[in-house]
């Protein structure tokens, strides 16, 4: 991910939130064709409540820094 994307922060919250479905649910489900929806509906989820839209910002906040630090 280039580091002047303006949807970076947006994008490691996603791979994220990927990772850790696959993880819990299984990496079989990276094939299923509505795995993309799933991640899509988990993150609106997210972004409708403001205690975790705040939390998932500073998530994303830690993603991007990390991947500065190296």
């Amino acid at each position: 991910m280039s580091p002047n994307d303006p949807d970076r922060k947006k994008k490691a919250l996603r791979i994220f939130l990927e990772s850790v479905l696959l993880q819990e649910l299984g990496a079989q489900l990276v094939h299923d064709p509505s795995f993309p929806n799933m991640v899509d509906a988990v993150q609106g989820q997210m972004q409708a409540d403001s205690q975790m839209a705040a939390a998932a910002d500073e998530l994303s906040e830690l993603l991007v820094a990390g991947a500065t630090r190296k």
